[in-house]
């Protein structure tokens, strides 16, 4: 897409130029397939234009590269292709081949490609959810708002389209403190009048901008969510002092100096600038030199005594740039995910789902089932006859026909439906009431697990028990078979193994005999607990130093930069060891990463990267590099005598 001047000598000199390209290149450019298009009032060679370029002509708005261009984003119109495209990806014919885990993981790829925020996308997406077809509704037992909450929030993870519009756009605000002398940045600064070296995008954006940029400047509204979460999120790391304004940024609390300390910025005779030009080195110490345009009161001074020793606190180093880092991911990157999470967390009630724990090893659907069933949403003849789909006749429980088939009494007060709970509790000698509710027995049954490692085998088994009584009752009413307590008993016992054995941590042997290997399995997971142990060679891989510490709780990264750091001092504390070229091997990418780059690595291991740098470039000739755990079996052994010991064992070769 090229743009030019309303002229038509510009355009045949634009034309001999792609004759030239055409030459040069061997390629030859179809013009037939191109068109020229006119932008704003209309102008009297616009059918010159055509023929010079023997193409069609076309007008506002057009498609090019599958984006509409030249549209009113706010109209109806703009969004209908992107409507269109999304039904068809949740084609109505899809859903008769996918139950409700399937269909819940395929909305999720959909707009997760697809960015927009227009309300019809939550009418497709509900729709296809629950099977809706162009003649046929089904009944929506849940609502849309509480299916798009997070998961840990007792939602499906779904998470609303505004909301990732508004992270979408929060990234633009990263981009620009982080993307120096890129092109866009360089385009809006110009057009706008911002510094480029500027940090911060908190402005106003004027009634003459653009679509887009009202959009970003609309983040930071007074009182709105996503402007509490910029300005708690977004925070400036102080390095030279060249890129932050003095006054204006958030860089030493948390909020501008001009807003914490007004008076002294009245007194101030300087009032725009960066951190930089509020100082001076003096001996390659830096002094503050704040000027006011009087001298102070008496009154005033316990004032200029707090705001001098507030800039005291900060350190400026001159070799390293500022820098913006986001507080709500470990790292200090920021990614729309994490910033949705923060919209959902200052939207929601606080209240933690404890009752359903995800990410088990039974089956997306299953799971998914298992959430409407704790939450009462599962359309057993008492929630349809409150939808008046059932005669007052068809009301008896399907399995034992003695009471009303309420959620309650199918799965978990039935006559039929204990001889199962009782039958699987036996296998673990557990014994149990079933006289509370079904969301309080779900709730309570973890902490009748026998042992803390046989939680996910007694976290799958009342699942397995759940979805196996709902397909008793289906069988029932849909096909007429008699339902029988054996068969469901087995079955159970078989989905359980067939899971395990599925997810590597069983066998498909009888039930007592693969609960055992399940409890093997389990015994062998150490928590809380963190071993460290190094090998220190020179360059033709002779051992020079072993080690091996115990470093209490910590995971597995932070354990991994201790362990660089123990060698570096290591090899530092050794006189024979100096002027050699030493290479630290570690099995962390992340780690030698982080190293060896320039960037801050993790936001929480700030002082450790940073000393391991230094001391790196104090010693010169040593390097650190990654290398895959399969070929490193030594180091793994001493890291598990680290973890065995409580002491630190340190074995030096010969020099």
């Amino acid at each position: 897409m090229l743009f030019l001047q309303p002229k038509l000598e510009y355009l045949i000199n634009f034309k001999r130029i792609l004759r030239c390209f055409e030459l040069a290149s061997g390629l030859r450019i179809n013009f037939h397939k191109s068109c020229v298009v006119k932008v704003g009032k209309k102008l009297a060679e616009e059918e010159d234009w055509g023929r010079v370029f023997k193409c069609k002509k076309a007008i506002l708005p057009i498609s090019y590269l599958g984006l509409p261009i030249g549209a009113r984003p706010h109209s109806k119109a703009f969004w209908n292709t992107l409507v269109l495209r999304m039904g068809s990806r949740l084609a109505p014919w899809k859903k008769k081949f996918l139950d409700k885990g399937g269909r819940l993981v395929l909305i999720k790829s959909v707009l997760s490609s697809i960015s927009t925020y227009y309300m019809s996308v939550f009418k497709v997406s509900r729709s296809f959810f629950w099977g809706d077809g162009v003649e046929k509704r089904k009944v929506h037992a849940v609502d849309w708002g509480t299916i798009c909450k997070r998961k840990s929030h007792g939602g499906l993870g779904i998470g609303r389209v505004l909301d990732i519009n508004r992270s979408l756009l929060a990234k633009w605000v990263w981009r620009f403190g982080k993307e120096e002398g890129s092109m866009w940045k360089r385009v809006l600064c110009a057009k706008y009048g911002i510094s480029q070296s500027s940090l911060s995008w908190k402005w106003k954006a004027p009634s003459s901008a653009s679509v887009f940029m009202k959009a970003v400047g609309s983040l930071f509204d007074e009182g709105s969510v996503s402007a509490s979460i910029l300005e708690g999120g977004l925070k400036i790391l102080v390095g030279c002092g060249d890129r932050i304004r003095f006054w204006e940024d958030v860089w030493l609390d948390d909020c501008s100096l001009k807003v914490a300390y007004p008076r002294i910025f009245a007194l101030a005779s300087k009032k725009s600038g960066t951190v930089r030009d509020f100082g001076s080195w003096q001996k390659d110490v830096w002094r503050w030199n704040v000027p006011l345009r009087r001298s102070i009161f008496d009154w005033e001074v316990n004032l200029w005594k707090v705001f001098c020793m507030a800039l005291d606190c900060v350190t400026i180093i001159r070799i390293i740039p500022d820098v913006v880092v986001w507080t709500h991911r470990p790292n200090g990157e920021f990614s729309v995910k994490s910033f949705e999470r923060c919209i959902e967390d200052s939207l929601s009630d606080g209240q933690v789902d404890v009752v359903f724990s995800w990410g088990g090893i039974t089956p997306h659907k299953v799971e998914v089932f298992i959430w409407q069933l704790i939450r009462g949403w599962v359309m057993v003849n008492q929630v349809l006859d409150r939808f008046g789909m059932l005669v007052a006749a068809s009301l008896e429980c399907s399995l034992c026909r003695e009471s009303l088939e309420s959620i309650d009494h199918l799965f978990l007060h039935c006559s039929w439906a204990l001889r199962v709970w009782y039958k699987c509790m036996g296998w673990w000698d557990v014994v149990g009431c079933c006289n509370s509710s079904l969301k309080e027995w779900f709730s309570g049954w973890m902490g009748l697990c026998p042992k803390v490692q046989y939680g996910r085998a007694w976290s799958s088994l009342i699942q397995a028990i759940g979805w196996s009584l709902w397909e008793a009752r289906n069988r029932v009413v849909f096909k007429g078979i008699s339902a029988d307590v054996n068969y469901v008993i087995d079955l159970v016992k078989f989905r359980v193994a067939w899971w395990f054995k599925h997810h590597g941590k069983g066998s498909t042997e009888p039930i007592t005999l693969m609960l055992e290997n399940l409890k093997e399995c389990c015994t062998k997971c150490a928590l809380g607990r963190a071993g460290i142990g190094g090998v220190l060679c020179d360059a033709r891989g002779k051992v020079l130093c072993l080690f091996s510490a115990f470093v209490g709780a910590r995971d597995a990264i932070a354990a991994e930069m201790l362990a660089i750091q123990k060698a570096i001092n290591l090899y530092a504390s050794k006189t024979t060891f100096v002027g050699r070229d030493i290479v630290i091997v570690s099995d962390s990418k992340s780690a030698v990463d982080w190293v060896n780059e320039s960037g801050i690595g993790h936001i929480n291991l700030v002082d450790s990267i940073y000393d391991i740098r230094s001391k790196l470039d104090y010693l010169g000739n040593t390097k650190v590099i990654y290398n895959s755990r399969a070929t490193n079996l030594l180091v793994d052994s001493l890291a598990k005598k680290g973890l065995a010991s409580t002491g630190e064992f340190i074995k030096r070769g010969e020099a």
